[in-house]
């Protein structure tokens, strides 16, 4: 695997678009893949151009949703099929630094519709979509480690060999990705999200997400050998290494660019929480990409002013974070190795009430117990509680709210955080049943964990 993918995908790539556009290269197949994916990343500059196009120039935000059910609206499918015969030409003509922008704009139309806030119009959904897009991106590397490691790979993704194969995939991938949109409301807490994106993702939403990002990757993927297959190219000779010194002379400008394009979202979000705390839901600050698809999908389904339609906020929204699959550490480092695809063709189910599940029974907690164990606690959070002397339970809900909070860097409701933190670890602590049954996927470490048990 190329040193110049391991690169940009660690230096140039702010958002998750430009993550998967690159991410995928890893899962090209055939004879001649790696100089497919050396021409791609020779030219990476204008492919990532192309996958944040369409919300940084084009701002055609109908085109990025693709919504099913009995009013099914979004034009995602017609745009990833434009997009997708404007890259067979450019390939077939050899014009490489329009098939790469081409291959840029394909990744973004096609993985849209795989991420299920795409797949549907609330007010709770847009409240949290762009919090969960960009705790997406900073927990890439976690949710890479989760397919690989947990899942047993990435999706095994094949297109249709019909000439709609494109269109067969995209709707499919979509009607999956919207059987998880209720649960990853439910689950995010954009509370958290303005102190570390990563901890605002519990572990039930990080399996989900998991599963609708690596059927994009290789989605997408799978999309760009049939764009060759059709144009009959040939890659050209090339070496990559010129662009790979100058991608790495490049690389400390590109990391403060990406630090600068979190600082952007961050402020986002804190506008939005400080909105709706003000107000109890979110208008104004909205990012313009939900205004706008909201506005066109009230005019032109609903048939309703958008003023109508702005509700208080859904009491649904972040209600179930820390329930469902019980945390899982897992590293936050980027995969750069080639990908691990599952062999058996579909992912294990996740939590659900409706699916076979294993019991697991957690011990009875105390104040000494260690403040992994506490309730909500992820385990990035319970190291950043150690750094400040909070090793156990008992120290948790013995600490003064506000000064932990300061401790902690916590913003505007922090110490109503800490609070919620202490109530939750001291409820736990005063029942006297078994706690903590909850219902997950059946994995090898909890088969693992049942057999040490029995």
């Amino acid at each position: 695997m190329s040193l110049l993918l391991s690169l940009i995908l660690r230096t140039a790539c702010p958002s998750t678009h430009h993550k998967l556009a690159i991410d995928a290269l890893r899962f090209l197949r055939g004879e001649r893949a790696d100089e497919w994916r050396d021409l791609f990343l020779r030219h990476h500059k204008p492919l990532l151009a192309g996958a944040k196009a369409p919300d940084d120039e084009l701002k055609d935000f109908g085109n990025h949703v693709l919504y099913g059910g009995q009013r099914p609206w979004g034009d995602a499918v017609a745009a990833a099929r434009e997009q997708f015969d404007q890259l067979v030409a450019a390939l077939a003509e050899r014009r490489w630094t329009d098939a790469a922008r081409a291959a840029g704009l394909l990744s973004h139309y096609v993985s849209d519709p795989l991420m299920p806030l795409n797949t549907r119009q609330s007010e709770a959904g847009n409240l949290v979509q762009r919090g969960i897009e960009w705790s997406v991106c900073r927990a890439y590397g976690q949710l890479q480690t989760i397919l690989e490691d947990d899942l047993g790979g990435y999706p095994a993704v094949e297109l249709p060999a019909a000439a709609d194969g494109l269109e067969q995939f995209l709707h499919t991938g979509s009607k999956m990705a919207a059987q998880h949109y209720d649960a990853l409301v439910e689950h995010f807490d954009l509370a958290r999200a303005l102190l570390d994106p990563a901890e605002a993702l519990d572990q039930e939403s990080q399996d989900r997400l998991a599963q609708c990002l690596g059927t994009a990757v290789v989605g997408f993927a799978r999309v760009l050998e049939r764009s060759i297959e059709q144009s009959r190219a040939e890659p050209p000779r090339q070496q990559t290494s010129p662009s790979g010194l100058v991608a790495s002379l490049k690389a400390p400008f590109r990391v403060l660019s990406c630090h600068t394009f979190d600082q952007f979202v961050q402020r986002q979000l804190e506008e939005m929480h400080e909105e709706l705390e003000r107000t109890g839901k979110v208008s104004e600050s909205l990012p313009e990409e939900q205004r706008e698809i909201r506005r066109m999908h009230a005019e032109e389904v609903l048939r309703a002013p958008v003023g109508e339609l702005v509700a208080a906020e859904e009491n649904a929204r972040g209600a179930r974070y820390g329930h469902g699959t019980p945390p899982r550490y897992r590293p936050n480092r980027l995969r750069t190795h080639p990908g691990i695809v599952h062999t058996g063709g579909r992912l294990p189910p996740i939590s659900s009430l409706s699916e076979p599940a294993i019991v697991q029974f957690q011990p009875q907690l105390s104040r000494s117990s260690p403040i992994e164990h506490a309730r909500g606690i992820t385990a990035q959070l319970a190291a950043r509680l150690r750094a400040v002397a909070i090793d156990t339970i008992g120290d948790l809900i013995s600490a003064d709210p506000e000064l932990l909070a300061e401790r902690l860097r916590l913003r505007r409701g922090g110490a109503e955080m800490v609070l919620s933190w202490q109530g939750a670890a001291r409820q736990a602590c005063e029942q006297k049943e078994i706690r903590g049954q909850s219902l997950v996927r059946p994995t090898r470490s909890t088969h693992i964990a049942t057999k040490r048990a029995a």
